[in-house]
């Protein structure tokens, strides 16, 4: 599917000289148009119509033909881009198949919203429309455009002016060819706004609505959307992901979003924020064979340190919109390096001082154990399509004791003088993880297909 990004305007709400291209400010470290590409990129969409109008040459030098972003793009130039925006959607008409994704390019928006709807199936022609129907959270609603719906899900009403709604659109639309039609019949009465259009194919029982359901989109008109869009997203970070453990929710992403807030406005790259946090690790692992007690407590918090910036480079680029499957990796490998440079140092220090079977194995359920937790999670998903599901609670407990717990233990223990006690409930409770999901699965024995 193709998607049609409206940036024709001249954003002059935005600023009062109207001489910056508002689609250009940066957002978190990368200009709000980009972030509205990428959010459509991240949803599926690999081929896209830009709508230019005002300052078009800084819009095409910024995006391109799309190659670095990984996506096609064509770009339509409406001379009329000081007018309203449906004349803007009119200048896509022989550039785009049906149906077609439309997005505001300065909608700053969760691209979950555009993911699910393209999965909803469309039905005679009929484009769809994502509303929120929860009014009480929509910033700014008075400037809103407003949808009144039926029981089916179809609009009544669309329109600024109207008394009676019931939500609010988001100006995130998936359309069939037939929203031209609408909007020449609606210039043909005088009016050249998209929601003219989309009024006219409401009166035709064409188009449906589809929920946000919650989540987060921002229309950024004036400055005062910018920064409440850049607050909305940030808090959306700030909550951290499912997959985080004890450690991670409660403690580092309160530092680690603090500091991506710093590190996004620098223009640092995920990538290169996943190579600092493993350059740390491997300091404190180093600084753990130093006999000295304030190196290791030195140690110590240099890998927690690192583990905390470990959440920056998921945190920004979620941020910029720029998660990778290359970065994914590439962070899951540099962990797991670390991890093993830290218990081997460890253990050499331990190996010096106590040099029996007891400690060498120690160290080697460790090391086995700490690999096996994270390979045996994803090797699950893998071999059976689906996540672990726990026997019990506390096999689901233990199970939350993930990597930023365990770097965690070793942060306490080196406060404490007692490394390795850390490292022997390390050894233990990872072996302990695999073992479970080991056991549990067995009497299920699902064959391959």
């Amino acid at each position: 599917m193709q998607a049609v990004i409206l940036a024709a305007g001249k954003s002059s709400r935005f600023r009062a000289d109207g001489q910056n291209h508002k689609l250009l400010t940066p957002f978190f470290g990368i200009p709000i148009l980009q972030r509205t590409l990428l959010s459509a990129r991240y949803a599926g969409i690999k081929e896209f119509v830009i709508v230019t109008g005002f300052d078009e040459n800084k819009i095409k030098k910024l995006l391109g033909n799309g190659s670095r972003f990984g996506v096609k793009i064509k770009y339509v130039f409406n001379k009329h881009f000081y007018k309203e925006n449906g004349l803007s959607v009119l200048a896509a008409k022989q550039e785009v198949n049906s149906p077609f994704a439309l997005l505001m390019g300065d909608d700053v928006f969760d691209p979950h919203i555009l993911k699910e709807m393209l999965t909803t199936r469309q039905f005679n022609n009929e484009s769809l429309l994502a509303v929120d129907y929860q009014l009480d959270k929509i910033f700014d609603l008075p400037e809103a455009t407003k949808v009144k719906t039926d029981k089916e899900c179809y609009i009544i009403k669309i329109g600024k002016q109207i008394q009676s709604y019931n939500a609010a659109d988001t100006g995130i639309f998936i359309l069939d060819k037939m929203v031209f039609n609408a909007l020449e019949e609606a210039i043909k009465q005088g009016k050249d706004k998209l929601a003219d259009g989309i009024e006219i194919l409401a009166s035709w029982k064409k188009i449906k609505v589809f929920d946000v359901k919650g989540k987060y989109w921002v229309d950024v008109d004036t400055f005062s959307d910018f920064i409440v869009a850049q607050q909305t997203v940030y808090n959306q970070i700030a909550r951290g992901k499912s997959t985080d453990g004890y450690i991670a929710h409660y403690i580092n992403r309160f530092f680690s979003t603090r500091i991506t807030a710093v590190l996004a406005k620098l223009g640092l790259s995920p990538n290169f924020i996943t190579l600092i946090s493993f350059s740390l690790a491997l300091l404190g692992a180093f600084l753990f064979l130093i006999p000295s007690r304030v190196m290791m407590i030195t140690a110590g918090c240099i890998v927690q340190l690192a583990s905390i910036i470990d959440g920056c480079d998921g945190e920004i680029s979620r941020l910029r919109m720029s998660m990778s499957a290359y970065g994914a990796w590439m962070d899951t490998l540099l962990d797991r390096y670390a991890d093993v440079f830290i218990l081997l140092t460890l253990g050499y220090t331990f190996l010096l001082s106590h040099p029996n079977l007891f400690t060498y194995l120690v160290i080697v359920f460790s090391v086995a154990g700490t690999i096996l937790t994270s390979y045996s999670t994803k090797e699950y998903k893998i071999d059976f399509g689906k996540d672990f599901e726990y026997p019990n609670r506390l096999s689901k407990t233990i199970d939350y004791l993930s990597r930023d717990v365990r770097v965690f233990i070793i942060f306490i223990g080196a406060l404490l003088n007692q490394l390795f006690l850390s490292v022997i409930f390390i050894a233990a409770i990872t072996n302990i993880q695999t073992v479970i999901r080991l056991v549990y699965q067995y009497p299920k024995r699902e064959y391959l297909k």
